[in-house]
């Protein structure tokens, strides 16, 4: 690699971190919903239960907003998105040794929390990073978030075919975060 071109991915760390967290965002979240046959046979669930806990999981994304700009406003927007990743990681890793349903919820929750604030928090620090181009900073980033969203059903039906467990999605989510 050149120098110039090392100069330019250190100039974009910044972009390239938040961008592929928010892959992982999106991948996982969207894995969920093509699992949940699985969910319903292997933890003797209802659909209604399978809603509620998907619910759950965005309720605590949502709620979590507010309380991350705050926190990035008096931490600083670094530490937000480093800690809120670290209990995705930690959430992730949850689901993927989850033997009960309520471990299984417990971390969905978990996902959400340590997810909610990431947008917020990520949009403002891109924007101070990269203030001659934060519209194609902010575009770049959420485009390949929506990859994740993309990949994340994608990733179901080929450990479907390769006839692997559900849970190594998650572990390789928690590893990879």
């Amino acid at each position: 690699m050149s120098a110039s071109t090392l100069d330019r991915v250190r100039r974009a760390d910044a972009l390239i971190l938040t961008s592929l967290l928010w892959f992982m965002v999106l991948f996982l979240r969207y894995v969920l919903p093509p699992l949940f046959g699985r969910f319903q046979v292997q933890y003797e669930v209802s659909r209604a239960e399978l809603g509620l806990a998907y619910s759950a999981l965005m309720l605590a994304y949502s709620a979590v907003q507010f309380p991350a700009g705050w926190l990035a406003d008096r931490l600083g927007m670094v530490r937000v998105i480093v800690g809120g990743a670290m209990v995705f990681g930690t959430a992730s890793l949850m689901i993927s040794f989850s033997l009960s349903w309520y471990g299984m919820v417990a971390g969905l929750v978990l996902v959400g929390v340590g997810t909610g604030g990431h947008k917020t928090v990520s949009l403002p620090l891109l924007s101070d990073r990269y203030p001659r181009s934060p519209g194609r900073t902010l575009g770049l980033m959420d485009m390949v978030g929506q990859f994740g969203g993309v990949a994340g059903p994608g990733a179901v039906l080929v450990i479907a075919m390769l006839d692997f467990d559900w849970r190594i999605i998650f572990l390789f989510g928690g590893c990879v975060i």
